[in-house]
């Protein structure tokens, strides 16, 4: 199960982006509306992280696991394995070698030479990121995440009176085709 322990610094969309797309006035929301809608924002980039299976921006994550394997999924465009700790027979907290360690495919932990036969509770922490800063990310992903927080403005609720409302269609997902990755 993947956690994630720090979130980027920074969003793709900024609040005064979010902003201009919702045509929301300056002064118009209070602090509590900017949080909200400041939570809109990240959950629209978690959505769109969903949908590609990757990480959008630079973050820190955490993985966690049985026992130590020769190879662990990380996740996708894993940038570098900053600790993998485990448990030994005796309940005592290790470190593996990080210079045993190297990453296979962008999103794979390979251990290399003799592994504790009695690991658990294995924990490998790492960074991820497709782009390095939120101008690199897609015009055509931001402007998906923006569709999806004008969706989440506007109907504030999926089901009202008997009716139900469904966030845009099969257009609004072709924007992140070309950014997609399929996992086997």
């Amino acid at each position: 199960m993947r956690i994630v322990i720090q979130p980027p610094a920074e969003e793709a969309i900024s609040l005064a982006t979010a902003k201009t797309h919702l045509r929301i006035e300056d002064g118009e929301l209070d602090s509590g509306g900017e949080a909200l809608l400041l939570a809109a924002i990240e959950a629209v980039r978690q959505m769109a992280e969903h949908e590609l299976i990757r990480p959008l921006l630079p973050q820190t994550c955490m993985v966690r696991a049985d026992s130590l394997t020769a190879q662990l999924r990380l996740w996708n465009d894993v940038t570098s394995v900053t600790k993998v700790e485990y448990r030994d027979g005796n309940g005592e907290e290790q470190q593996f070698p990080l210079d045993r360690c190297s990453i296979r495919d962008a999103g794979t932990l390979v251990l290399r030479g003799d592994l504790p036969k009695d690991a658990t509770g294995v924990r490998v922490t790492f960074a991820c990121g497709a782009w390095a800063e939120p101008a690199a990310v897609p015009r055509s992903v931001v402007q998906w995440m923006l569709l999806q927080l004008g969706t989440l403005s506007q109907v504030r609720q999926s089901v009202t009176y008997g009716q139900t409302f469904a966030v845009p269609g099969p257009f609004v997902g072709r924007l992140l085709d070309p950014f997609r990755l399929v996992e086997i």
